[in-house]
């Protein structure tokens, strides 16, 4: 493989780093968004016991039912659903109101509400809700310092490619070197290769850490890397572009001590 096989300027890492950037944009509003929404229901009057009677929860947080459809006080499904389109709704605008709500509330949570928007929002309800919130809220916050971390290891695999690139040379150019200075050429490239191997295991090492702290803390992707990169070429764009790296490293190499045993 040639050098001008891939662009070391624009890589699936370069790409992998802004959907990082903005993916932890969006998960840092995410967490002021739902903090306002937490507050919105929290100051919610709940309906009397008789309009909520028909709302049972199935012991673990789920919902089996829903409350009557005619309360008489309190406020009714449709003020919560008109406060998380005021809040967590804004956070990503592209995405409609229900699958946005099954994102951060959970489907059971986000069927009762949307679907019985005219029943009271009884107080077994609300407590379920604000649970549900608790808990997204922590998941936020894990994915938050996660997306850091992924921020770093990319940036660090980048950092090291346009190393790379800054440091090749075509073949005209390798034509006007003397010895000492392919030797020192061919040093450095040496030494880059080496770090670019070493993060190539950073990085495994990165993966496995960020995917067991995302499935401790119960978020709902199962994999963290598969889910920010659906969109790339590949799963993998930090590997995929260091395994390139060293592979350039390695054709380069070879092509300096061509030149080297010539200016012997």
């Amino acid at each position: 493989m040639c050098q001008e096989s891939i662009d070391l300027s624009e890589t699936t890492a370069h790409r992998a780093l802004r959907t990082v950037k903005r993916e932890k944009e969006i998960t840092s509003e995410k967490l002021t968004q739902i903090e306002r929404f937490r507050q919105k229901v929290h100051g919610m009057n709940g309906a009397d016991t008789a309009s909520v009677a028909g709302f049972r929860g199935d012991g673990s947080g789920g919902v089996r039912t829903v409350a009557s459809p005619d309360p008489t006080t309190g406020c009714v499904c449709g003020d919560v659903v008109e406060a998380f389109d005021e809040t967590l709704n804004r956070c990503e605008p592209e995405r409609d109101l229900t699958r946005s709500m099954s994102g951060e509330l959970g489907t059971e949570f986000a069927s009762v509400l949307l679907r019985d928007r005219e029943a009271g929002f009884g107080s077994e309800l609300k407590q379920a809700v604000l649970s549900s919130v608790d808990e997204r809220r922590s998941q936020l916050r894990v994915l938050e310092e996660a997306l850091g971390t992924e921020k770093a290891s990319v940036g660090a695999a980048i950092e090291a490619v346009e190393s790379l690139d800054e440091s090749l040379v075509t073949e005209d150019e390798l034509l006007g070197l003397g010895f000492d200075e392919l030797r020192q050429k061919h040093g450095s490239l040496i030494y880059l290769h080496d770090d670019c191997e070493s993060l190539i295991q950073e990085r495994q090492e990165t993966l496995s850490k960020t995917t067991k702290e995302a499935t401790e803390a119960g978020l709902r992707h199962n994999s963290l890397t598969g889910y920010l990169y659906e969109e790339l070429q590949t799963d993998h764009p930090v590997l995929s572009t260091l395994t390139e790296a060293v592979r350039v490293c390695e054709d380069r190499e070879h092509e300096v001590r061509k030149h080297i045993c010539k200016a012997v």
